[in-house]
């Protein structure tokens, strides 16, 4: 009872709201996340409230913040499928591609999507070559540092990117235009930041 009076007063401090059917899906989400975990490694937060505060809750209110309700989102190194996964459950209409080079976080992120009834897509490889970045709107990942090379295509094919990070802030993103960032209201040491290309798509393409 305690946790659940907690929760609800995090969740009105980032002044969200969930539905029974989104609180179904992130049971779901969590029963199959412990499950997988016995066999690989999924996420160091084990605590249930510390998974929902840092993980959910954190994809939720990013998405509320940053995100438009129809956004085309592709998730780099998504492995246990945060943020990507569950801004899907949270905006189930976000088109939603989450990478994974790593084949069996990619096996578990498409037997999730089945266990929530989520249409996500799941790619198992390595973002560099994925070949449909001028349909997407924004990128995300989490805890990763985005190679040079990516950030050029994004640029090249005018993606956003949403990035999820700590206190420091990358030296990756020195060329793009920094558009908005917050601190997670609910951790002093979590923040998003938005970036989007510092040079407009025409330009970029034709250099």
């Amino acid at each position: 009872m305690k946790q659940q009076t907690e929760l609800a007063a995090e969740l009105k401090q980032l002044d969200l709201n969930l539905t029974e059917a989104q609180w179904a899906r992130i049971e779901t989400y969590v029963k199959t996340l412990q499950k997988w975990q016995t066999s690989i490694n999924l996420t160091a937060v084990h605590h249930r409230h510390d998974l929902l505060r840092l993980h959910f809750f954190e994809a939720f209110w990013a998405a509320e913040n940053f995100l438009e309700p129809s956004a085309v989102l592709v998730d780099i190194g998504s492995g246990a499928g945060f943020p990507g996964m569950a801004i899907k459950l949270f905006r189930p209409a976000t088109r939603i591609t989450l990478i994974e080079k790593n084949l069996k976080k990619a096996m578990f992120l498409r037997t999730l999507a089945r266990e929530l009834s989520l249409d996500a897509t799941v790619v198992a490889g390595r973002a560099e070559s994925f070949d449909d970045w001028q349909a997407v709107d924004c990128a995300t990942c989490r805890a990763l540092r985005p190679p040079k090379e990516l950030l050029e295509t994004l640029q090249d094919n005018n993606v956003h990117f949403l990035h999820f990070r700590g206190k420091r802030k990358d030296e990756s993103f020195d060329a793009w235009k920094l558009t908005g960032e917050q601190r997670f209201p609910l951790s002093e040491n979590r923040w998003v930041s938005l970036y989007v290309p510092d040079v407009p798509r025409e330009t970029s393409l034709n250099r």
